[in-house]
């Protein structure tokens, strides 16, 4: 399997000037570069404890044929769509109660797109 996170998001409870104030840092002719490295650490974070902390969407392809595939990132808010990753066509499928799980009608190598939304877990603590 391989995800490619199509959008970033920085998370509500956290800034740039909470960084520069945790750094100690007072000028702001690097906060592009401060933004840079905190949206990259947030997605880490993310990545490594298979939440999110921001709303972001996401492209999982499936490396072989399944017939139900893992979604990460969780919360998963909607899969948008799910596509035969040789045909291009839209396949049929179900979710389970919590949409972390893809159920195919017909085993595939898919291409499924979804977006997840920000858990209430304080960011910080991470």
């Amino acid at each position: 399997m391989r995800l490619q996170r199509i959008t970033k998001g920085i998370a509500d409870n956290i800034s740039v000037e909470d960084v520069k104030l945790y750094a100690n840092i007072s000028t702001t002719t690097r906060d592009e570069e401060i933004a840079s490295m905190l949206v990259s650490a947030i997605n880490k974070v993310e990545d490594i404890a298979n939440i999110s902390l921001t709303d972001n969407s996401f492209i999982l392809y499936s490396e072989k044929k399944c017939k139900s595939i893992n979604l990460y990132n969780l919360p998963v808010s909607a899969v948008t769509s799910v596509k035969d990753a040789v045909t291009g066509t839209e396949l049929s499928y179900t979710t389970n109660y919590d949409k972390s799980v893809v159920y195919l009608y017909e085993e595939a190598d898919v291409i499924v797109e979804y977006t997840t939304t920000a858990t209430q877990y304080n960011t910080i603590q991470f």
